[in-house]
């Protein structure tokens, strides 16, 4: 019996995501590298990635081309895909052809070690993982605005201490109505451990798969592991072992993935040095400035920028800072309106960008201290991902989930993080 072409691999918010076992069937002549080695992007909204996050990001991301979906491919690809998710495809005649972060790095690589026959024993280390680190948290720059001449306009004092993760959990609590969502804060993930030089990945890491909630997800893994499933939805904590943690926190560490996403996150751009770049202004000082009679005369409130202090939610409980609002300085803006728009819309794409991590194990024994780890040079380009050798294990790290998020207005954002930051301070009064 003959492979599929296509093979179900996973649906967002606005799309699915289907293997190709063959990709002359969908490209006129593709690259030897993608024959057996991508994937479909099916949607029936025209795909807009975010530009600034694909150029920052393209190691991670790989070849993107669109092709036309005829009308017996469509329906050759619909057959493959669970019913819930045929409104997202539904009238679609194009597809976008990007790499399958799915398959076997070490078969892409022509790994020797991967071309002898892999037993089914060591295939059981074999996954890909979903990992959704949220947003860096830095004390921001410019915490006041004055409009029109009036008074000034500032951030909530929580932002001034407290990341957005630990904002929204409380937020998440109150929406939700179960309080569990809110305990141990500080004793909870901070996306801090993974984007700090002075926190730990391998902690940050360990943490968020103790409370994993929707940020850390199995995309594909070993059959055994879906044999003991309940409901198809594999646990992460039931696929990676402790053991692997660190080969997990190392990987992620030496892609340096997180120095780009980092950036992205909190300057809105790409850049190739960003001393000289303003932070993204928060929505809570953007949206006034949208509403300003007079857009020119808008002035800014700036503190001193101090990268390397840390974020409060995991050390401390939350006491408002509102005495630092006090000592901003007022100076005009550096850049204009449309310029801090487009830094917002990209900002917010870059905090809810995911990474797939794939992890192929060749041994049965936990690895051994000192085991070494490099990042692997010369990968054509087009296969995406950043792949990552510690011992035998073989990683590959990518980015996804890039599409622009200007589908929802500066006034939806407003009011959301209205929402969030009153949670946050309901929360912290009840403790």
């Amino acid at each position: 019996m003959s492979e599929p072409l296509f093979t179900f691999i996973g649906a967002g918010q606005r799309n699915v995501v289907l293997q190709v076992s063959d990709a002359s069937k969908v490209l006129d002549s593709p690259p030897e590298e993608l024959k057996t080695n991508c994937a479909l992007r099916i949607s029936n909204v025209p795909p807009c990635e975010c530009e600034n996050c694909y150029k920052a990001l393209k190691p991670f991301c790989g070849m993107r081309e669109s092709v036309p979906l005829p009308e017996a491919l469509f329906n050759e690809a619909k057959s493959v895909v669970p019913e819930k998710f045929h409104r997202l495809i539904d009238g679609a005649t194009v597809a976008t052809v990007v790499p399958n972060f799915s398959a076997d790095p070490g078969r892409i690589l022509a790994d020797p070690a991967r071309q002898r026959s892999v037993t089914e024993e060591e295939r059981k280390g074999d996954y890909t993982i979903e990992i959704k680190p949220k947003s860096i948290w830095q004390r921001p720059v410019v915490v006041g605005i004055i409009v029109d001449g009036g008074e000034p306009i500032y951030i909530h004092p929580a932002k001034l201490s407290h990341c957005r993760y630990s904002q929204m959990l409380y937020y998440k609590a109150e929406r939700d109505n179960d309080e569990s969502l809110a305990q141990d804060v500080a004793s909870s993930y901070c996306p801090n451990f993974f984007y700090s030089k002075d926190l730990s990945s391998l902690e940050g890491f360990e943490r968020l798969k103790q409370k994993a909630i929707n940020n850390l997800k199995v995309i594909s893994c070993h059959p055994s592991f879906k044999e003991k499933a309940a409901g198809g939805k594999v646990p992460p904590a039931d696929v990676i072992a402790d053991a692997d943690l660190k080969g997990i926190a190392d990987a992620l560490d030496f892609s340096e993935i997180f120095q780009s996403v980092g950036a992205l996150q909190l300057y809105g751009t790409y850049a190739e040095d960003y001393s000289k770049v303003t932070p993204v202004l928060d929505i809570e000082l953007l949206y006034p400035w949208t509403q300003a009679k007079d857009k020119e005369s808008v002035q800014w409130l700036v503190l001193p920028a101090d990268a390397d202090l840390p974020c409060a939610c995991t050390s401390e409980g939350y006491t408002p800072k509102t005495e630092l609002l006090q000592q901003a300085v007022a100076q005009k803006p550096d850049i204009t309106l449309e310029t801090a728009i487009e830094r917002f819309y990209c900002s917010v794409t870059a905090k809810d960008i995911s990474l797939l991590l794939s992890r192929y194990c060749l041994r049965l024994v936990d690895p051994k201290n000192g085991v070494s780890v490099e990042r692997i040079k010369d990968v054509l380009p087009s296969l995406g991902g950043v792949f990552v050798r510690e011992g035998e294990d073989l990683f590959r790290v990518a980015a996804v989930d890039i599409d622009e998020k200007t589908n929802k207005t500066l006034d939806h954002y407003y009011e959301y993080d209205a929402k969030i930051v009153k949670a946050f301070e309901n929360g912290v009064k009840k403790q």
